[in-house]
């Protein structure tokens, strides 16, 4: 599996916004389940997303919610590899 960085100490307004948008659009098709890397697997996707998603929403950007954003960025490409644009 090919390795994908994800995680910046900090992500534009735009980058936010772009994938907030892109998941909001897209989340009705998900798979129900996807490996994000060699130890990482979410058996459900719809979950998962939505649960991220809401966080985000909810809180300023801060370095502690980095981790976050970069879980769902490394999502969104995973699932661009199999297809979803």
């Amino acid at each position: 599996m090919e390795r994908i960085i994800t995680y910046k100490t900090q992500y534009s307004d735009e980058e936010m916004r772009d994938l907030i948008d892109w998941f909001n659009a897209r989340i009705d098709r998900l798979p129900q389940r996807i490996r994000l890397d060699d130890s990482t697997v979410v058996e459900d996707v719809a979950y998962f997303t939505h649960s991220m998603l809401s966080r985000l929403q909810k809180v300023e950007q801060s370095n502690s919610m980095n981790g976050y954003h970069a879980r769902l960025f490394l999502l969104r490409e995973r699932l661009k590899e199999q297809g979803m644009e």
